[in-house]
């Protein structure tokens, strides 16, 4: 809202993007942001009209849509992270044996396809990359929070 100079309210869903797609589809809301995976088939369906990907780069699955920063939104992202974690302690050697094992599973064509029919575009970055990126991550999102005054419920 404040990089765009709007306004809105808040309406928070329990469940994720389920809800609030639900709640979209419904006409409860006129705006929300939904996960890939569950806007796609309502997408598909003529039931959600998708404006444009909160990521850096357009999603695979929807390569027509326009990013954010694309429609005018400059330097807005926000997206949704998944990673390996193993034990603080663990040797360096396993982390190394772990992490191309996990690189070479996750670029596997059959595992590839299914991932991208699911909405999840795999990286596969090393645990130094993940790292960086969670600390740039946690800095935005944590400025936001107090900016805003965000409180947890």
């Amino acid at each position: 809202m404040s990089m765009a100079g709007i306004r809105m309210t808040h309406i928070p869903y329990k469940g994720g993007s389920g809800p609030s797609a639900q709640a979209l589809i419904g006409g409860e809301v006129s705006l929300s942001f939904v996960n890939v995976i569950i806007a796609l088939p309502f997408s598909k369906a003529g039931r959600l009209r998708p404006l444009a990907a909160s990521t850096t780069r357009r999603a695979q699955m929807m390569p027509d849509l326009p990013t954010l920063e694309e429609t005018g939104l400059k330097g807005y992202e926000s997206s949704t992270s998944f990673a390996a974690f193993a034990p603080a302690g663990t040797p360096k050697e396993i982390v190394a044996r772990l992490h191309k094992e996990l690189v070479r599973a996750l670029t596997a064509p059959d595992v590839k396809d299914k991932l991208l029919a699911q909405g999840i575009d795999p990286i596969g970055s090393t645990p130094e990359e993940f790292l960086a990126y969670s600390k740039v991550e946690t800095a935005k999102w944590g400025k936001l929070i107090k900016e805003r005054g965000i409180k947890f419920e």
